[in-house]
């Protein structure tokens, strides 16, 4: 697995053995209410078959027993286990997004007083998808030794995190926070500076300056201690280790312990980090 986004159920995946057949493309663009899509799959561990229907709404949420799934399209096109994880195509075979989950009963609990759900099923978006893979693809590419400098290779893998905050939103915050960690230990600064929303980006004075000084850091663990807040923001404390050149670290560190509060920003697609200060002071020799 080379990326996980738990808010829209997407992963990225890569085979042991090379994938033939149509290689198919991403939407530019979401699809307008009301469009006309088409979904293919192997339903109920059958053949392959086609279902059409049309988008139903955008930007739902569900919940499911591994947490709540956020900005879905909806769909009345005829979905079953085994279409997930399948395209959701629009007329010109372009994937307007990747089949998530369907609503079985409307009260949620399959007992007797429950009312059967018909033509509600949900699909990430394509254009959140392509971005995502890009992204992970980004991080997952072998850097060319040229570009490496002193840059301490490491993977997703290192950055041990726990989370100990008991919030609806968790696990979209800890993915966000993980794609900024997980990109600055790949190099990708980019993919690291698009975590912050445009008014942070602003006030840092662009990327050059951010990423000046990072080129021997990069995270080890994320501690999430608490989140607190509502609606469109939230305010997140953690714990966050580091390892970096000691003429990169405070006080000529080469290991420190962050104590950092970051302000969480939703941005109708990701957390999106806004603020980051440091309430416990400077960090400390880990």
């Amino acid at each position: 697995m080379l990326g996980i986004n738990d808010s829209r159920d997407l992963a990225l995946l890569r085979t042991a053995t090379p994938v033939e057949g149509h290689q198919f493309r991403f939407a530019t663009t979401t699809p307008a209410q009301g469009v006309e899509v088409a979904a293919i799959g192997f339903p109920l561990d059958g053949g392959m078959t086609f279902t059409a229907g049309r988008v139903s709404a955008l930007n739902q949420e569900v919940d499911t027993d591994s947490g709540t799934l956020r900005g879905l399209i909806q769909t009345d096109t005829a979905l079953n286990p085994g279409n997930s994880g399948g395209p959701l195509l629009l007329m010109d075979g372009s994937v307007a997004g990747v089949v998530s989950a369907k609503r079985a009963w409307v009260l949620g609990t399959g007992g007797t007083n429950d009312y059967g759900a018909e033509g509600t099923g949900y699909a990430a978006p394509g254009t959140t998808a392509a971005a995502q893979a890009t992204d992970w693809g980004k991080r997952t590419t072998p850097l060319p030794s040229a570009s490496c400098r002193d840059h301490a290779a490491t993977s997703s893998s290192d950055i041990i995190t726990t989370n100990s905050a008991e919030h609806e939103h968790a696990s979209g915050v800890i993915q966000s926070l993980l794609r900024h960690g997980q990109a600055i230990n790949r190099d990708a600064y980019e993919s690291a500076f698009a975590v912050f929303t445009p008014e942070m980006q602003a006030d840092m004075e662009g990327l050059a300056v951010w990423r000046a000084g990072l080129s021997t850091s990069f995270w080890r663990a994320l501690t999430i201690n608490s989140i607190s807040g509502t609606d469109d923001e939230l305010t997140v404390d953690t714990n966050l280790r580091t390892e970096q050149a000691a003429q990169d670290g405070q006080d000529g560190q080469t290991c420190s312990d962050w104590g950092l509060r970051y302000t969480m920003a939703w941005d109708g697609d990701i957390w999106r980090i806004a603020a980051a200060e440091s309430p416990a002071g400077p960090p400390k020799p880990c």
